[in-house]
């Protein structure tokens, strides 16, 4: 390269321009460009997960309304909700190797991780007793909670999504809140 006959001399700054320029550009690539940085998709994957669950939940809704069925639906529902809770353990597990400025929400994304386990544990143990018959008064108001629940999930997953703020409280959550907490301590223990 540059042992040539003639004034080698003269190529030594261009080429190091080049080699400069080139190693920005790929650096910059590397960077930017090339990596699958979990902290860029942590609102996606944390919106599947509520997707998931309301899907799970939607399922768990229909089998307490028409009766138990380990059908194929169910089945897909419940896969679906747990492997999308592992995909979020695994996700925010990934961010901790990341360079600080992408796992800025970390620690949001695990006080999460620790709702979304803790959902999941409730809607399973929903799911192992939807075999079991309501009491005769309270299996509508019951399920249309439950339906309204699945829509807000669903609602905050679209927001994640989208990346536009959720809405935090509205008169509806309320009103079911209040509802809620009206049903007799009995049906908590069963």
């Amino acid at each position: 390269c540059f042992n040539q006959v003639g004034d080698g001399y003269g190529l030594i700054v261009p080429r190091l321009i080049d080699t400069l320029l080139g190693s920005l550009i790929a650096g910059l690539a590397v960077f930017l460009i090339l990596p699958d940085w979990q902290g860029r998709r942590l609102n996606r994957v944390v919106a599947n997960t509520l997707s998931c669950n309301s899907t799970y939940l939607r399922q768990i809704i229909q089998q307490y309304a028409s009766g138990k069925r380990d059908d194929l639906a169910y089945r897909l529902a419940r896969r679906n909700a747990h492997n999308a809770d592992a995909a979020l353990s695994t996700t925010l597990g990934n961010m901790l190797m990341e360079p600080g400025h992408f796992r800025k929400e970390a620690d949001i994304g695990f006080r999460f991780l620790v709702l979304s386990h803790t959902l999941l544990s409730y809607l399973s143990g929903l799911g192992a007793h939807r075999g079991e018959m309501l009491l005769s008064e309270e299996p509508r108001h019951l399920l249309d909670s439950a339906a309204s629940l699945a829509a807000s999930l669903d609602d905050i997953a679209l927001s994640l999504t989208e990346e536009r703020p959720v809405a935090i409280h509205s008169d509806v959550e309320e009103q079911l809140a209040s509802r809620l907490e009206q049903v007799p301590e009995e049906l908590d223990d069963q």
